[in-house]
């Protein structure tokens, strides 16, 4: 038997971001991640709850670019 998705309404970006927050946060990971925009939009999801993220790529250019942004990796 296959089960379907009950559509939901959104009406904003706010009450998607609400939606997602609501449970566990899952794991992102990224290639190439020494990217400012990129390093800022996964500070903002890890910060809503949203993101776990893991980045991959040459560490010392990702903690350069974090740094830049003052974002600070472990």
């Amino acid at each position: 038997m296959t089960q379907t998705a009950t559509p939901v309404a959104l009406a904003t970006l706010d009450d998607l971001i609400q939606r997602a927050g609501g449970g566990n946060p899952i794991r992102v990971a990224v290639v190439n991640a020494a990217q400012a925009a990129v390093l800022e939009t996964l500070r903002e999801a890890a910060r809503l709850g949203i993101a776990e993220p893991v980045l991959i790529g040459r560490p010392t250019e990702i903690v350069e670019a974090a740094a830049a942004i003052g974002c600070v990796v472990a």
